[in-house]
């Protein structure tokens, strides 16, 4: 069994797991209340345990237990106890996103220069449309022309997010959740395997990115248009819009989506009142 943290005896990445074992003696105190949590702790210790820090497949698998166990024991258990495991979740994040970014990115087909003229004039469909990015043979500014997040059917997104992306994907009935990190993207359709858009969307931005920036890459439309509890107008029509979280890290819902149970909508903060001169 290999530590967390430690790779063929060198150490490059420590979580403590004594915390788990803590609560674990908390949870037994009161097994009906606490059965839900207590099982969640289990499986992510046993992850931890289990985990190869160098892999990435077992990184984001221990990242992901120790956020559905966030879920679990918030409000169950003690502030400090949940801050320890907000705290694995950070540096498993950190660790997730250094592995991504020492990644050999995968290889692009080089194109004829009649390609690369092709591909200038008429844009990529292969990414969505209203972005752009920089072709590596010729440094030329490439528009996207394929569909929006909003627009794509499950084969889009399958392409798009892990195929093209990398993102890790997690089909479960109707629903696929494609994952980089602290980044997930949430596909909900009406039958699994549709051809159809999703009618649902659910966008959990990397901390520090504005909930308009979130709605931008995933319809087109510019920031300035948009407003809360309003819905976005899109290539689709009308789509309700939900913003939740905020401070750090937001979560945008378009579509026909419900809100996260115990969650209020996001609302900007109001101004501070002026202060008399009298």
């Amino acid at each position: 069994m290999m530590q967390a943290g430690s790779r063929q005896g060198e150490p490059t990445f420590h979580i403590s797991t004594a915390w788990l074992g803590g609560l674990l003696a908390l949870v037994a105190c009161n097994p009906l209340k606490f059965k839900e949590c207590r099982d969640h702790m289990t499986l992510s210790q046993q992850v931890l345990l289990d985990m190869d820090d160098q892999d990435i497949d077992e990184v984001q698998k221990s990242l992901t237990a120790v956020q559905s166990t966030i879920g679990a024991c918030d409000g169950v258990v003690g502030d400090t106890d949940v801050a320890k495991l907000k705290d694995a979740e950070g540096k498993l994040t950190k660790q997730l996103s250094g592995l991504r970014a020492r990644a050999a990115p995968k290889a692009r087909p080089q194109l004829s220069a009649a390609e690369l003229a092709r591909l200038k004039d008429s844009g990529d469909p292969d990414c969505p449309r209203g972005q752009e990015y920089e072709h590596p043979q010729n440094k030329q500014r490439i528009r996207c022309t394929g569909p929006q997040v909003i627009e794509m059917n499950e084969a889009q997104a399958i392409h798009q997010f892990n195929e093209r992306r990398g993102f890790t994907v997690h089909p479960q009935g109707t629903t696929l959740r494609f994952e980089s990190g602290a980044e997930v993207v949430e596909f909900s359709f009406k039958e699994a395997h549709s051809a159809a858009a999703a009618q649902c969307v659910t966008i959990t931005g990397e901390p520090g990115i504005a909930w308009q920036e979130l709605v931008a890459r995933a319809t087109g439309v510019q920031p300035r248009t948009m407003k809360l509890g309003q819905p976005i107008a899109t290539s689709r029509g009308p789509l309700a819009l939900l913003v939740e979280g905020g401070g750090e890290q937001f979560v945008v819902k378009l579509g026909s989506c419900p809100s996260t149970p115990g969650q209020k909508p996001y609302a900007e903060p109001s101004a501070a009142p002026a202060v008399s001169s009298h």
